[in-house]
C-alpha cells in the first residue's frame, strides 16, 4: 500500500525441518504418501472451526500441527472422538534443530498426558501418523556427541564465537561468559621500529592465533601484507595458529608436536642453527620467559615485542552461578591460564568444586593454573587446541 518494495524469501518449514531434525520422515512411503499441515490454535474471534475434524480423523498419512502444545489435549479428543485409532503414533518435537531439542513419542490417546509428565513448552511441533515413530537410524541430530550438553567458554568476545560456533556444530549448547579481552599493543613504538626492520630476523616466532590476527591487521592499517616479511622464516605454537598465518598466505616452516612453548623452543633448537641467527618472538605481554630464555641459551639475538594485553573482562555472572547451582552446567572450560584467573574472580570456585560442572582445560599450563586456584580439573587436552579440547570433552562424555 505504501509502494515500498519487499521480497519473501521461502525458507523450510518448521514442520519438515523439525520432522527431519528428530529422525521423522513425514513421506517416507513405508509410513506414509502424503502430509497435511494444520493450525492447531485458530484465532480467538473465530465462531466456528474450519479443521475438519472427522477428514482428519480418517487421513492416510502424517499429521503436523502447528501452534498446538497448549492446545494438545483438546486435539487428541476431537481425533479420537472422530475415529482415530488410540493406538496411531504420535510425536512432539520441542525446541527443533537447537541442543534443547526434546522429542516426545507414544500412541496418540497418551500423548497429551506424556509431554505434561515431561513439561513441554512451546515452541513445539504435533507430529501424528503412522510414521511419527520415527526411525531411530535417521534420528541424527541426537546422536552428535555433544547433543543437549552446556557447555561453557570463558575467552574473550570474538574467541568465544568461535568455541560457540564449533560446540553447536557437534550438537552442544555453548554458553558464552566472556572473561578477558584482547588489547592490541601495535601502536607502541617497539612494535613500528620492529616492523621496519623486520627483513633483518631470521626467523619470525608467533605463539597463538590471536598474535598473527593482530600482527596482520597492524601491517594492512601500515598498508603493507605479507610480502613484509620477505625470506624470513616463520614457526608458530600450534596447528591453530599455522591455520590462521595460512589465511594470510604464510605457510610455517616449524610447528612443534607438542603445542607448548617449552617443546617450540626445544624442537626449533634441535631443528635449526639458532648460533647468532636473529629472532623475533611475538606474542601476548603476559606471556612466560621461559621460551626467550631458551633460545637465548642456544645462543640466538632474540627480540621480544608485545602484540598485545589480556585483561580482565568483569560481568554479572549470577546468572551463571544459579545455573551451575541447579546442575544446569556439564562442562567449563578454559583455554587460558587468563581466562581461568579472571574467571574465578568472579564465580566461586567452591560452588564449581561442589557442583556437577566438569572443568576442562586446553593444556598443561591452564591446568596448573587452575590448579593453583584451588579448582578440580577433570579434563585436560592432549592436543593444546580448541578443537583438541573439544574432541577431549567428547571423549568424556562416552
Amino acid at each position: 500500500e505504501a509502494k515500498i518494495d519487499f521480497e519473501i524469501v521461502p525458507g523450510v518449514t518448521a514442520g519438515i525441518a523439525a520432522a527431519e531434525y528428530s529422525g521423522i520422515m513425514l513421506t517416507d512411503r513405508q509410513f506414509s504418501s502424503q502430509v497435511v499441515f494444520v493450525t492447531g490454535r485458530e484465532a480467538d474471534a473465530k465462531a466456528h472451526s474450519n479443521i475438519d475434524w472427522p477428514w482428519l480423523a480418517k487421513f492416510k498419512g502424517s499429521i503436523v500441527f502447528y501452534m498446538s502444545v497448549g492446545n494438545l489435549e483438546a486435539i487428541v479428543e476431537q481425533l479420537l472422538s472422530n475415529g482415530m485409532d488410540a493406538e496411531m503414533p504420535a510425536a512432539v518435537v520441542a525446541n527443533a534443530t537447537l541442543p534443547s531439542q526434546k522429542v516426545i513419542q507414544s500412541p496418540l490417546a497418551s500423548i497429551s498426558d506424556k509431554c505434561k509428565k515431561e513439561k513441554i513448552e512451546p515452541p513445539a511441533v504435533v507430529i501424528i501418523g503412522t510414521g511419527a515413530g520415527g526411525e531411530s537410524g535417521f534420528n541424527w541430530f541426537s546422536r552428535k556427541p555433544l547433543f543437549g550438553k552446556n557447555i561453557v567458554v570463558t575467552r574473550d568476545i570474538k574467541g568465544n564465537a568461535e568455541f560457540a560456533a564449533k560446540i553447536a556444530a557437534e550438537g552442544g549448547a555453548p554458553i558464552q561468559a566472556a572473561t578477558i579481552r584482547i588489547k592490541p599493543l601495535t601502536e607502541k613504538s617497539a612494535f613500528l621500529q620492529a616492523i621496519g626492520r623486520i627483513n633483518e630476523y631470521d626467523w619470525l616466532i608467533f605463539t597463538s592465533a590471536n598474535g598473527v590476527k593482530i600482527f596482520f591487521e597492524a601491517l594492512k592499517s601500515l598498508n603493507k601484507d605479507a610480502r613484509a616479511i620477505g625470506r624470513t622464516r616463520v614457526a608458530c605454537i600450534g596447528s591453530e595458529t599455522a591455520e590462521k598465518l595460512e589465511k594470510f598466505g604464510i605457510i610455517c616452516d616449524f610447528v612443534p608436536n607438542v603445542y607448548t612453548s617449552s617443546e617450540l623452543g626445544k624442537g626449533l633448537i634441535g631443528s635449526a642453527n639458532l648460533n647468532g641467527k636473529k629472532v623475533l618472538l611475538l606474542r601476548s605481554k603476559k606471556a612466560s620467559g621461559q621460551l626467550r630464555e631458551m633460545l637465548s641459551h642456544a645462543s640466538a639475538e632474540v627480540d621480544e615485542i608485545a602484540l598485545y594485553d589480556v585483561l580482565p573482562q568483569r560481568s554479572e555472572f549470577k546468572w551463571l552461578e544459579k545455573m551451575i547451582a541447579d546442575g544446569k552446567i556439564d562442562w567449563i572450560t578454559f583455554a587460558s591460564p587468563s581466562s581461568a584467573r579472571s574467571f574465578f574472580e568472579q564465580v566461586s570456585k567452591n560452588l564449581v568444586n561442589s557442583s556437577n560442572a566438569k572443568v576442562a582445560s586446553i593444556g598443561p599450563v591452564t591446568s596448573e593454573q587452575l590448579k593453583e586456584l584451588k579448582v578440580k580439573v577433570d579434563a585436560t587436552a592432549k592436543e593444546h587446541t580448541i578443537k583438541g579440547l573439544i574432541r577431549t570433552i567428547q571423549a568424556s562424555c562416552k
